[in-house]
């Protein structure tokens, strides 16, 4: 039995995420990942990502791999969480943003001792100055968001992967539940005439009982590839719905399938997360050789005492620098130093695993093309050969049962390891 899929399958599937990325709708604009700010593209984020559409007819959907994926990125609650989080994020940039505006307070203040009497005050605080703090600030939170993008389109090819898979399993267990039914029928055929000849005389009954038994045996065969496809069913539907299981469709046909980018792309979603995070760790840094810069700003205020006439107001000036703090600020400083230089060491070693996985999926590639050509060529010598052994047995007499109940095994179990190439 062959009840795993070859690892070039799986890899045939993973080259299929760029062809079907489209198609789940799964892209912002253009190559797909975000390359400049996220303010600039935040309006056609919030329409084409965080809510996805549900299919229109869930019965069409099962018809074409596109509505396969369509549903299964509709039913996803990894892609329903990857949504809200860029929600959530697009929002905390206009968090940030606040930093920029006044804070306007007010309320009453008064306390004991010397503290001043009881009284009601208005202040507005206004940043004037901050050696681009709150500049980085709102650009960390636009490379968050930017991420959230990212790990919303990882999800999504995850998705894609998974029903690609499970598609490809379920196919592949129905193709072979057929040539296991036909190996049944075939040897069901055999053994009737090999009865009959006994009944005759012209053949002995252990001929008899081998063909019975090579019967039962593909009988069991069948029974345990009926069980796989079924839980291959029972998996695909549970991603893509009741009617995924109706499809049958070649995935190696899928246009634009099975070709490995010649150079790995800044648009992968692992390179693309490596590259904002060096543009993380280049915040940190700025902030960690600034951080002894003082912020400027300007409080205006009113003051009336609650039980004193004289409307007070006034302008506060604040500078107030980071002198000394033990050492810290140095040391943060050498500590995103090092961070920075770890996220750029880092993305050489994303480049280089997505190269080797490209060149490896392009070499399994290669072979499974030539072991399912070879699987061919097999088959139809084995198909030969079965004709040959069935009319040098029954017309000749010059070959024994066995050989040709061989040959049949021979022949079908062929006929599964193309299946499963």
């Amino acid at each position: 039995m062959h009840c795993a899929a070859p690892a070039a399958r799986r890899l045939l599937l993973a080259l299929c995420v760029g062809v079907a990325g489209g198609v789940a709708g799964c892209s912002t604009s253009g190559a797909g990942r975000p390359s400049v700010s996220f303010e600039d593209r935040t309006g056609s984020i919030q329409e084409e990502r965080p809510a996805i559409d549900k299919p229109a007819d869930l019965t069409a959907a099962g018809q074409s791999i596109d509505g396969l994926v369509q549903v299964a990125l509709y039913q996803s609650p990894a892609m329903i969480e990857s949504a809200a989080t860029i929600r959530e994020a697009s929002g905390n940039i206009d968090v940030a943003k606040g930093g920029y505006l006044p804070t306007i307070s007010g309320g009453v203040t008064g306390g004991v001792g010397d503290a001043d009497d009881p009284s009601f005050v208005l202040s507005a605080n206004q940043l004037l100055f901050d050696f681009g703090r709150t500049d980085r600030e709102v650009a960390r939170a636009d490379l968050s968001a930017q991420e959230a993008v990212l790990e919303f389109q990882a999800n999504a090819d995850k998705v894609l992967i998974d029903v690609l898979t499970a598609y490809a399993e379920f196919s592949r267990y129905r193709n072979n539940v057929k040539i296991d039914q036909e190996r049944v029928k075939r040897l069901g055929e055999l053994s009737n005439l090999i009865g009959q000849r006994a009944s005759a005389g012209a053949t002995t009954q252990p001929d008899v009982l081998a063909a019975q038994n090579s019967l039962e045996k593909a009988r069991h065969d069948l029974l345990e590839m009926q069980s796989e496809r079924d839980r291959a069913a029972n998996q695909l539907r549970e991603y893509s719905g009741p009617f995924a299981i109706d499809l049958n469709v070649d995935l190696e046909k899928v246009p634009g399938a099975c070709t490995p980018p010649p150079t790995v792309p800044d648009t992968l979603p692992d390179v693309a997360l490596a590259h904002l995070e060096i543009a993380q760790a280049q915040l940190e840094y700025e902030d960690a050789q600034k951080a002894r810069l003082p912020g400027v700003s300007a409080e205006a205020y009113g003051r009336q005492p609650l039980y004193d006439d004289g409307f007070r107001v006034g302008i506060n000036f604040n500078v107030l620098p980071t002198l000394w703090q033990g050492g810290a600020i140095e040391a943060a400083r050498r500590a995103a130093e090092d961070a920075l230089a770890a996220a750029k060491a880092r993305l050489d070693k994303v480049r280089q695993t997505a190269s080797l996985d490209a060149l490896d999926a392009g070499t399994a590639m290669t072979n499974a093309r030539q072991l399912i050509a070879s699987a061919n060529t097999q088959t139809k010598l084995l198909d030969q050969t079965r004709a040959l052994y069935r009319s040098q047995y029954f017309d000749l007499g010059t070959r024994n049962l066995n050989d040709l109940l061989d040959a049949e095994e021979d022949y079908y179990n062929a006929l599964i390891e193309r299946s499963d190439s």
